[in-house]
């Protein structure tokens, strides 16, 4: 559950950032995350968007294949990957903030 309630709070922390000033997320945030947590994540999207209005962009594959993306320039303004060694691949190449 714990983890869930961080996914929640980075989702909606990332929905309402400063990034909205970047063109690619004009339309809101694109969010890229691993497929087994599709219906979850979309149903959290939907109860967003009918609270505040906002629409996130959801993009779901395998999460190799979706940092393997990061890595060649897609605009996701958030990375929820099922595989931890994946994050850290990216921290290490330094396509993460923070």
């Amino acid at each position: 559950m714990r983890n869930w309630r961080t996914c929640i709070a980075v989702l909606f922390f990332w929905s309402t950032g400063p990034f909205y000033s970047v063109p690619a997320f004009a339309n809101g945030p694109i969010v890229a995350a691993a497929a087994s947590i599709r219906p979850a994540l979309e149903e959290l999207s939907a109860r967003y968007n009918q609270v505040t209005g906002q629409s996130v962009r959801l993009v779901f594959g395998s999460s190799g294949t979706l940092a393997n993306q990061i890595v060649n320039g897609a605009p996701y303004a958030l990375f929820l990957s099922a595989n931890t060694a994946y994050v850290q691949w990216l921290v290490d190449l330094g396509f993460t903030q923070g």
